[in-house]
């Protein structure tokens, strides 16, 4: 059973500020912002990758499949070249020509997609569904022996040894366990990714849910132009606002928080220190300078922490997000400043 997060009844808002570079590790952030671009892209690459080959499995299993295939090639070349004719015959006579058969090939060739698209998802589903095997004495000792361990490290060496047999398991009793096979190879080449892209944990999550999204959206690969977004839920209890403008914690501080008055509005000049990577079990810093001209409200605790970059007419923009979660909301007014002017 899972537990509810003390924060998740509670309403959250974001609060967004425009932001300067860090002047702290400012090298660092920038690898940082490509190797979270990199992972992107990485794991979008093992997802295209696995539908390729299961795509390659489906139509082995299934004559239907590539007739349809098939069919829906020839129709697509047809289109092609009845569009071809249609522009020379256009340009030929300096006007537009028109080709009511070229309505009809578009038809049955979205028809003939729909078809396949139906036969792949029902063609998968069965596959799936048919990778029972032959009992494993050593798979049952392995899931007798996770039903009494009790810490995490045992528990994950002991999943890794059910999935490595049950693979063993699949690959020597049923071709059609190749669909399966082929998933936990895609799982496999995840995990390796994680464990090398240098990034700290939160900003992983952010990048495996954007890539979450993606893939179904349709995962496509990006071009890298110094736009990215890192950060992410640092802790599960949250951190208090409160806290983060006094002292702070081992993931987020917020420092120089002071008035200054121009045109008679109160802003507040303020650093905000996010911890972007680690070296041993010391925290290494981002120091984000930014205006506070929306006041954090005290008594909310700050759920994710994201530092986002985007590319605006060749240069690049930073903005620091705060995601608040409090019980209830009141409008924060700072005090009236004094008639203090910027020098």
């Amino acid at each position: 059973m899972t537990k509810k997060h003390k924060n998740q009844s509670k309403e959250t808002r974001v609060y967004a500020y425009g932001a300067y570079p860090s002047v702290e590790n400012a090298q660092l952030v920038d690898d940082i912002f490509f190797r979270a671009h990199r992972l992107r892209n990485d794991l979008i690459r093992v997802e295209l990758d696995y539908r390729q080959e299961r795509d390659q499995i489906v139509r082995q299993h299934s004559t239907i499949i590539r007739d349809l295939e098939n069919e829906h090639a020839a129709l697509l070349a047809k289109i092609n070249q009845k569009e071809a004719e249609v522009k020379a015959k256009s340009i030929e006579h300096r006007e537009r020509c028109l080709a009511p058969e070229l309505k009809d090939l578009r038809k049955q060739w979205n028809q003939v997609g729909y078809k396949l698209d139906k036969e792949r998802r029902a063609e998968e589903r069965r596959l799936k569904q048919h990778f029972t095997a032959l009992p494993s004495p050593r798979l049952e000792e392995l899931q007798q022996q996770m039903t009494v361990a009790k810490s995490p490290a045992t528990k994950g060496k002991l999943n890794k040894a059910i999935r490595a047999e049950w693979k063993s398991i699949w690959a020597a009793t049923n071709i059609d366990a190749d669909m399966m096979v082929a998933e936990y190879a895609a799982i496999d080449r995840n995990n390796v990714l994680d464990s090398q892209c240098g990034i700290l944990w939160p900003t992983k999550n952010t990048i495996k849910a954007d890539v979450a999204r993606a893939i179904k959206d349709g995962p496509r690969i990006r071009s890298y132009d110094g736009s990215g977004r890192i950060g992410g839920q640092p802790s599960t209890k949250g951190i208090s606002v409160a806290k983060a403008l006094a002292d702070g914690n081992n993931w987020l501080r917020i420092t120089g928080v002071h008035e200054k008055c121009t045109r008679g509005h109160a802003a507040r000049l303020s650093t905000a220190w996010i911890r972007i990577d680690s070296r041993g079990q010391e925290p290494v810093w981002a120091a984000i300078s930014f205006v506070m001209h929306r006041a954090l409200p005290p008594d909310a605790h700050v759920t994710n922490i994201y530092i986002t970059r985007t590319r605006v007419a060749g240069k690049l923009k930073y903005e620091i997000q705060f995601t608040l979660a409090a019980g209830s909301w009141t409008k924060t007014i700072w005090p009236q400043a004094a008639s203090a002017r910027l020098t």
